[in-house]
């Protein structure tokens, strides 16, 4: 006695598709979800609603150091600093006199097409109301320096654009030839 069984019907194979198609969809948001994730010119401000909150504080704050008379301005030595990465020279000035030593001033620079990579720095005292510190460079262009001056219980804070060079950078060969990374 033999046992046929029967050919499968349109009807068997037609129950599998709806299988293949979730099964595509839920690839596709997994994929999706890993490149969104993973990109680094893709950032949420950090504290973005403490921020928020403490706006008045912060206008505050501003309005205090603007009647002091303090300046806070941000450089780059060399717009085409070497490949050890480059400088930020910080400079804090109260009224028309450099400031009393003993501030604290702290910094975070990023490259503004890589806001997800974020570099904090400590800038140290160089001379009066002159602070520095060395920061990697991966990206020529546009670059924010988000600097917080802490001094004589007064909190200041500014943000600067600084603009580096592609001589800045340090360039890989690529594996294709003509081509740099």
């Amino acid at each position: 006695m033999t046992n046929l069984s029967p050919a499968p019907s349109k009807f068997q194979i037609w129950a599998w598709v709806p299988v293949l198609l979730l099964g595509g969809l839920l690839s596709i948001q997994l994929t999706m979800f890993f490149i969104s994730t993973n990109d680094p010119s893709f950032s949420v401000e950090p504290n973005y609603y403490e921020k928020a909150v403490r706006w008045d504080q912060e206008r505050t704050q501003a309005r205090r150091g603007a009647a002091l008379g303090y300046q806070i301005t941000a450089s780059v030595d060399d717009p085409t600093p070497n490949p050890l990465g480059a400088r930020l020279v910080v400079t804090v000035r109260a009224g028309e006199a450099a400031l009393q030593p003993g501030a604290q001033v702290t910094a975070t620079v990023f490259h503004n097409a890589r806001a997800a990579d974020r570099q904090q720095l400590t800038l140290g005292e160089a001379q009066p109301g002159v602070y520095e510190a060395h920061f990697h460079v991966h990206k020529a262009g546009r670059w924010e320096a988000r600097v917080s001056v802490l001094h004589g219980g007064n909190v200041l804070t500014t943000v600067h654009e600084l603009e580096l060079l592609a001589s800045a950078v340090v360039q890989k060969p690529s594996s294709r030839p003509g081509v740099v990374q």
